[in-house]
């Protein structure tokens, strides 16, 4: 099957939107991932994201050991490769993990006249499934949602930090090697359980 740039990543926007409004919720892109035939090195369900998010008229950063990746990454979306602290995506491979807190540290947030320019922090993890190990709560949200941790970095507290004079802050997609997705929002508290 080939992947249709139109009706798949129509779907995929949806999946990705009912994911921003529910946080905490696992959410599929395995059906456009298995169609997508990219030469990247980052995971097929990443590459779906990319294509989703990125044109001629935003910015990205990829955090990979691949040097490449970064210019593959551009020559197929006609974005364009910025900084870390300018970039309006940022991709982190599942093997640059260890960096997250920094990277967190130096995202784009916005301004209070334009906190839509906070960054879209896009990170590659192992495993996301349904545990107690994380507490999700906020917008969209009733009561709480539970996920086990997927990643082991102090990644939650950072975030906090970060994210803590809302509206600036930047909003999270953690997609697994399975192609599922969730998101999380600036507005998401969450917490270890």
């Amino acid at each position: 099957m080939n992947f249709d740039m139109v009706f798949d990543i129509q779907h995929a926007y949806r999946q990705i939107v009912h994911a921003f409004a529910y946080p905490g919720e696992i959410v599929s892109l395995k059906q456009e991932a298995e169609k997508l035939e990219v030469p990247l090195s980052c995971r097929a369900g990443t590459g779906v994201l990319l294509y989703m998010l990125l044109d001629a008229d935003t910015s990205f950063c990829a955090i990979s050991q691949d040097d490449q990746l970064a210019v593959n990454i551009a020559r197929l979306t006609y974005c364009r490769n910025s900084t870390l602290q300018q970039a309006a995506h940022v991709l982190v491979t599942a093997e640059c993990i260890a960096q997250l807190h920094d990277i967190m540290q130096k995202l784009k947030t916005g301004t209070l006249e334009d906190p839509h320019l906070g960054a879209t922090l896009i990170v590659e993890c192992e495993a996301l499934k349904q545990g107690n190990d994380l507490i999700f709560s906020g917008p969209g949200i009733y009561k709480t949602n539970t996920l086990a941790s997927m990643l082991d970095t102090d990644w939650v507290e950072m975030r906090s930090v970060v994210n803590e004079e809302f509206p600036l802050g930047f909003d999270m997609i953690l997609i697994d090697q399975d192609a599922n997705c969730v998101a999380l929002p600036r507005t998401t508290q969450v917490e270890r359980g």
